[in-house]
């Protein structure tokens, strides 16, 4: 019957009705990859009404310029304002669990609105030291771990020392895919940032006359988009202008 209606249509009718049909293939293929996801991970982990969840990595070499970073996704959808990087403080060498630990005490300290779970790119070592972390500030927040495979790929959902295993054709797991190479991604960004910036830092105590003092006034001024030009409005001589830029562009 619908079908012989749309015959009848004029062109202009159909014209009309095509945008509109668009849009509800569009809402509903959106409902599928957020709203409804996230009530098919509710339900597979026995929590109510997942909203708002936040994802933990790490990143350094062998220890050295340590940190980490945490990513926000609220209803399905990435929540950039929510992204924070952390300088890891307490921490001596390449140790996840104890560099998780920190972390989540620093996070989970300082706020009161608490997200409805925490996602820990890892497995038991970093959701044990994360609700350790929890449990001595007094703060509950259920906890699972994205667990990799050999090909270090998302594999499996680690949740109260159980593995749970998903599709991994479905909304749920490309969901939880993306998160785990979004905190990833953010992690190794900042990683690389901090390293290049502490590389540079150590290079430049081996240019003659560029002290304690100098050598803070061109870290702060590699965030200035003309980084050459304010670099000789700190007095520096050619050749010590010559040396740093040398440096910069290796």
């Amino acid at each position: 019957a619908i079908s012989e209606a749309r015959k009848k249509m004029s062109a202009e009718d159909k014209a009309k009705l095509n945008p509109i049909t668009e849009l509800i293939q569009k809402q509903e293929l959106e409902y599928q990859k957020t709203t409804k996801v996230m009530e098919e991970l509710s339900n597979i982990l026995n929590i109510p009404n997942i909203s708002n969840i936040e994802a933990f990595d790490n990143s350094n070499i062998n220890g050295a310029s340590a940190v980490s970073a945490m990513v926000s996704f609220v209803d399905g959808k990435p929540n950039k304002k929510g992204y924070r990087k952390y300088r890891v403080k307490t921490v001596e060498g390449a140790n996840d669990a104890a560099t998780m630990y920190e972390i989540v005490t620093r996070r989970y300290s300082k706020i009161t609105n608490y997200p409805d779970l925490i996602i820990m790119d890892g497995g038991a070592i970093q959701v044990n030291s994360c609700l350790k972390a929890l449990q001595d500030i007094n703060v509950n927040i259920p906890v699972c771990g994205l667990v990799k495979d050999d090909n270090h790929k998302t594999n499996n959902l680690l949740y109260n020392d159980e593995i749970i295993e998903i599709s991994k054709s479905s909304n749920l797991f490309k969901l939880l895919t993306q998160i785990q190479d979004e905190v990833h991604r953010f992690a190794i960004t900042y990683f690389h940032n901090t390293h290049s910036k502490n590389l540079f830092s150590s290079q430049l105590d081996n240019i003659k006359g560029i002290g304690k003092v100098k050598k803070t006034q061109i870290l702060k001024l590699l965030s200035e988009p003309d980084f050459e030009t304010n670099l000789k409005s700190l007095k520096l001589n050619e050749e010590q202008i010559e040396e740093v830029l040398k440096i910069l562009n290796k």
